[in-house]
């Protein structure tokens, strides 16, 4: 997607800018790339926690909410095929900012199995859990 070429862009410039990265995520999320969405997710949790954590818009992220249920849901069946660290920390995350928090604590479980990012999983989990 365009936004995530540009957010991209940005952080050749400012490699540890955590709103950038969290864009990042949420737009390549947006575009149907989970891998690359929940990886940069992980790494803006990585830079702040708490500009990670905070509630966004998913819906005006998504383009409308049948765009975000025809992500989610394109997103589930992609990681119940092929289970990938990235993409269960996506739905963690989703799941969190939805307010799912049972499965988003399922979501979580399985992402910091084989994860490549421990210390998000980990910060994405206590948020959950609070």
């Amino acid at each position: 997607s365009r936004a995530a070429e540009a957010l991209t862009l940005a952080l050749a410039y400012r490699p540890f800018d955590a709103n950038a990265t969290l864009g990042k995520g949420l737009a390549l999320f947006a575009a149907g790339q989970y891998a690359g969405s929940g990886s940069a997710l992980a790494r803006a949790m990585e830079l702040d926690s708490k500009t990670a954590l905070k509630k966004v818009d998913l819906v005006r992220i998504a383009g409308g909410p049948d765009e975000l249920i025809a992500r989610f849901n394109d997103l589930v069946q992609k990681t119940e095929a092929r289970p990938v660290p990235e993409q269960h920390f996506l739905l963690a995350y989703l799941y969190f900012q939805m307010g799912q928090l049972e499965q988003a604590r399922t979501a979580i479980e399985a992402a910091r199995t084989g994860s490549t990012s421990p210390a998000s999983a980990e910060i994405l989990r206590t948020a959950i859990n609070r």
